[in-house]
């Protein structure tokens, strides 16, 4: 069994706010509506975002003694790179730019992950792939990385 070595979990605080706005209003709209079929649209349209904010309403970093992971929303979308894979000479701590948005966008550097506008920790593997993810906490997590390499090496 993989021992944990850290775990945080960042909520998206303007994403929620913003469906439960957009919810409100479209509720408001089916109450108003006379049309089965506008009501109908308006049922599906208030599913299909809730549905999109199951996905992306927080974001979970995980290290246990083997992988680094992120993890999106309910877990359907999910980020996983062996420690042992990482390029440490690629790590770095970095600012997106807020234009970056939220959720997952993609930009210069590749994928980036986030939930909150802020910093990120970035590297790639010995094979190029990207990790590039939004975090509250990227000195603890580069920290914690150097401590698995450290101690598998």
């Amino acid at each position: 069994m993989q021992s944990l070595i850290y775990k945080r979990t960042q909520n998206s605080v303007l994403v929620s706010m913003i469906v439960i706005i957009t919810i409100i209003l479209l509720a408001y709209q089916i109450i108003k509506s006379e049309s089965t079929a506008e009501t109908g649209i308006l049922i599906f349209i208030i599913l299909f975002i809730l549905f999109i904010w199951l996905l992306m309403y927080r974001l979970t970093i995980k290290i246990n003694d083997n992988y680094i992971i992120a993890i999106f929303g309910i877990g359907l979308l999910k980020r996983k790179i062996k420690i042992s894979d990482i390029d440490f000479s690629t790590l770095e701590i970095t600012k997106p730019p807020m234009l970056a948005g939220v959720g997952i966008r993609l930009t210069p550097k590749g994928w980036l992950w986030n939930v909150k506008f802020g910093k990120a920790i970035y590297f790639k593997s010995k094979s190029g792939k990207t990790f590039f993810v939004g975090t509250d906490e990227p000195e603890i997590i580069v920290q914690k990385l150097r401590k698995v390499q450290s101690k598998n090496n």
